[in-house]
């Protein structure tokens, strides 16, 4: 489960990959839901949209512990600056991941509602700054997870294997 010098564990693996396919629903999720027409209800997409999130924010919680469990891999070889931009994308992500649902269970919860999925009313979502927030926050996210994907693209083209290390049964084995 835990990760090695050369491969990120399962544990890491399926926290990670699981991360990644709920973000990639919630953003289009997202950005569908606050452009429909006045004659469709989005309540069920809202509804969803805030039970990925708080699943999100769990995830990401037990994402954090485990980096205190287990040793990640030794870092890749790259130029302090690139090591330093690469530090820099993971900790937005990290820190995104978990200011976007905290805002978005904040403008829940000064709209009046309690943030459970079931409760969520849409039109009763007021605009407040929490919301912008979110919006905001959001917009910028998109753009740190383009630039780790840029990232983590130009590295394994040019230098090697580095999905090896976060993909399962690719690369060294992990630890079991």
């Amino acid at each position: 489960m835990k990760s090695d010098t050369q491969k990120y564990g399962k544990a890491a693996q399926a926290l990670h990959w699981s991360t990644t396919v709920l973000v990639l629903l919630m953003i289009p999720l997202g950005i569908v839901m606050t452009r429909l027409s006045d004659s469709t209800d989005p309540t069920a997409l809202y509804r969803l949209h805030v039970a990925l999130g708080l699943i999100v924010l769990l995830l990401t919680l037990v994402r954090v512990i485990w980096r205190f469990v287990d040793t990640p891999p030794v870092p890749l070889t790259m130029p302090p600056w690139r090591q330093l931009v690469f530090k820099t994308v993971n900790a937005g992500l990290y820190l995104g991941l978990i200011l976007i649902v905290l805002t978005g269970l904040t403008m829940l919860i000064g709209s009046g509602m309690v943030p459970v999925p079931s409760e969520v009313v849409p039109n009763e979502i007021e605009d407040i700054p929490p919301r912008v927030a979110h919006r905001v926050l959001a917009w910028v996210f998109i753009v740190i997870v383009l630039s780790h994907l840029a990232g983590v693209i130009s590295y394994q083209l040019k230098k090697g294997d580095t999905l090896g290390r976060m993909l399962p049964g690719r690369g060294q084995p992990g630890r079991s």
